[in-house]
């Protein structure tokens, strides 16, 4: 450790500065989190309000039918004198069941083709869905291999003081033992000439 100075001086280990790179990746991580996050809330948004939507058009297809039967069955007569001599074969009897089928059988199409769109909804979710989990697993996976090179710098910088110091205390143990030994050769029969 140097001495002198201030903290600016003082070596810091097991801490790494981040390099720009690593900064910039970890920013542009962020940005795309926060981009899938606003683009998934907006989807959600956009289901929510079709949903609604959908909703209030069958509730105002409900009351709308519900008026004009209710306005059907007002207007007419009581049903007693149902002419029961009509032809039921005529030419408007038959424009009806035209009608009839044509809108059970365009109903029936109608609810296919959303039951369709229904599942490639489910299936294009699932496979982004899918993606995002791919990439994701990407990330931690790049993100654990950078967390073990940095534990493995770490570690090689301890065993690296660890070796300094064993070096200053063997070093200074030496230069104890040679200063004990050149104490002890001055005694006055160790002495080449007289101690004045």
């Amino acid at each position: 450790v140097p001495s002198g100075g201030g903290e600016r001086n003082k070596p810091q280990y097991g801490k790494k500065k981040k390099s720009k790179e690593e900064l910039e990746e970890e920013r542009a991580e962020e940005q795309e989190r926060k981009a899938e996050e606003e683009a998934r809330k907006a989807e959600e948004a956009k289901k929510a309000e079709e949903a609604r939507l959908a909703e209030e058009e069958a509730k105002k297809a409900e009351e709308e039918e519900e008026e004009d039967s209710g306005d059907e069955w007002d207007a007419s007569d009581s049903g007693d004198d149902w002419d029961a001599d009509s032809d039921a074969s005529g030419p408007k009897m038959d424009a009806l069941e035209k009608r009839l089928k044509q809108a059970t059988t365009s109903m029936e199409e109608s609810s296919d083709d959303d039951e369709d769109l229904i599942e490639k909804e489910k299936r294009k979710e699932k496979e982004r869905l899918a993606q995002l989990g791919k990439e994701r697993a990407e990330r931690e996976r790049i993100q654990a291999e950078r967390m073990a090179e940095i534990q493995a710098q770490q570690n090689e910088m301890q065993m690296q003081e660890l070796l300094m110091a064993q070096k200053k205390d063997d070093g200074k143990k030496r230069r104890l033992e040679q200063e004990k030994a050149n104490l002890a050769a001055r005694t006055r029969d160790g002495l080449r000439g007289p101690i004045v």
